[in-house]
């Protein structure tokens, strides 16, 4: 995987609101993300990659777009079920 071939679609986007869609080369979907902001802050609805794509930087990528996004003044959360050890680990090295 190399940066330069991933594009990344954003749709849906509002103040409130990111979805981004990270595709490959050849225009197939491989990562997203999808987050959400209220009064009392935001949130990481979603953020997947396919295991294809795992360790190479993909996901750390959707998540600079989060970091860009989100309100810094608002709390910010997530959810992760407790046997995701992989994505504990990968949330807990970004603050959360």
């Amino acid at each position: 995987f190399y940066k330069d071939e991933c594009n990344f679609n954003y749709f849906m986007n509002t103040k409130d609101n990111l979805h981004l869609v990270a595709e490959d080369e050849n225009g197939i979907i491989i990562g997203s993300i999808h987050c959400t902001r209220d009064g009392d802050g935001q949130q990481i609805n979603s953020l997947y990659v396919f295991k294809e794509f795992h360790g190479t930087g993909l996901a750390q990528e959707l998540a600079t777009e989060f970091d860009k996004w989100e309100d810094k003044s608002q709390d910010s959360w997530l959810g992760v079920v407790a046997y995701n050890k992989r994505a504990i680990n990968f949330y807990e090295k970004l603050g959360f």
